[in-house]
């Protein structure tokens, strides 16, 4: 549904929260290999074909949007923090963080062990620089929000910290935000940056680096130390004087990939990836319709895994606009206990989602199930509630008070 440009409040009433993201792949076949000790040196044929459905026109962190280019963007890059088990979040170029100040005051301690793919170490300075580009006023990609109103401050090589205005429990969610690196983006002015050859040709400093790229596939191989150990940097860089990685430094992140390489292959539709599913052209394959995902999954040898996210689909009543007809609470509770959400969960989604009946997501720590007792279907007591906020039913539907038909 469409809502009015301004006015909007996020008061309204939530359909459903936590979707599921259905993945099927088939039993593991002699084209995958597990289990290497080192590196391939190069793309091989032993790359895991996985399919996802969108479109590749950037690699950068700082504007990409599309679901296959964040699915590429997490095996090539890090953040602070990364997604754990259930809702919990664990380090990953971060080595341990400390809260103070009543949660107003977040310190990051960075691994000191962590490289670019191209040779060079992470340091806070990434982490500043990519902070400080997201709240730049020439910075026009999706990803300021979080960062629009903390204070980022470089304490040492390998330490940050930042100050909220206010306490924020949901600030580790902002610390996955991918970091950038300053070496190769510092020169060029944030208002060129979406624009530059960085976001065909990444480096980062995750599990994967970037082997080639067209607009079909990104064929990504897993990194590791260059025989010998990290390059060595020029004396005059001012990094050359970092001390070397303290031996207690915890290794890089989670555990390294037990796959040599990855094809990510893209597809503009959901059938199409289905048919190369089908096909045997693929090992795997994600981002579908529940209903397409349910369908593959019965297919022989193939066995689907159900990813939990958080996406939320809403709808936001404008509160702001006084002739709304929506600023009578009776009626904006009459309209929730109308709605089968349970149903939407079960035929939409295949049962791959949950109800929420707060803006905070059933499966977050800070979730606090007495703050809004749920709202059940039920039409007959809707019904009840807009004749008692003044509403009248015609046979074109619901009027509101002293109006048109809206429903």
């Amino acid at each position: 549904m469409t809502v009015p440009e301004r006015g909007l409040l996020a008061a309204g009433f939530l359909l459903l929260a936590a979707i599921g993201l259905g993945l099927v792949s088939r039993a593991p076949a002699p084209s995958v290999v597990v289990g290497s000790a080192e590196p391939s040196p190069s793309i091989s044929d032993t790359a895991l074909r996985e399919g996802v459905v969108g479109s590749i026109e950037t690699l950068d962190p700082l504007y990409a949007t599309d679901p296959a280019e964040r699915d590429a963007i997490a095996l090539l890059f890090r953040g602070l923090t990364r997604l754990g088990p259930g809702a919990s979040f664990e380090p990953d170029l971060a080595a341990s963080w400390e809260i103070a100040d009543g949660g107003r005051t977040w310190t990051f301690t960075l691994r000191e062990d962590v490289r670019w793919h191209d040779g060079r170490p992470v340091t806070a300075d990434d982490v500043v620089f990519t902070v400080l580009s997201l709240q730049h006023p020439d910075y026009d990609g999706p990803f300021a929000g979080p960062w629009r109103d903390v204070i980022v401050e470089r304490l040492g090589p390998f330490a940050v910290r930042f100050r909220l205005p206010e306490p924020l429990a949901s600030f580790l969610a902002a610390t996955t935000q991918p970091i950038v690196p300053a070496h190769l983006l510092a020169a060029i002015p944030v208002a060129e940056r979406r624009f530059t050859a960085f976001g065909r040709e990444p480096v980062g400093s995750g599990p994967f680096r970037l082997a080639s790229l067209d607009y079909t596939v990104a064929r990504m191989e897993r990194f590791g130390p260059p025989p010998g150990g990290p390059r060595a940097l020029p004396p005059d860089d001012p990094l050359a004087t970092l001390p070397p990685p303290t031996p207690a430094s915890p290794p890089a992140g989670p555990p390294r990939p037990l796959l040599d390489a990855l094809e990510l292959r893209v597809f503009a539709t959901p059938d199409e990836a289905a048919a190369a599913f089908r096909a045997g052209e693929l090992d795997a394959l994600g981002g579908l319709p529940a209903s397409l995902t349910a369908e593959l999954a019965a297919l022989p040898g193939v066995r689907s895994a159900v990813y939990p996210t958080t996406v939320m689909t809403a709808v936001v009543f404008n509160l702001r606009s006084a002739p709304s007809p929506f600023r009578d609470a009776r009626a904006r509770r009459a309209l929730l206990m109308s709605i089968d959400r349970g149903a939407i969960v079960s035929l939409l989604l295949d049962g791959a989602g949950i109800v929420a009946d707060t803006p905070t997501t059933p499966a977050s720590p800070f979730h606090d199930v007495s703050s809004a007792p749920a709202v059940t279907h039920d039409p007959a007591a809707a019904a009840k509630l807009l004749k008692a906020a003044g509403w009248t039913r015609g046979t074109a539907g619901w009027r509101q008070p002293k109006g048109t038909a809206v429903a």
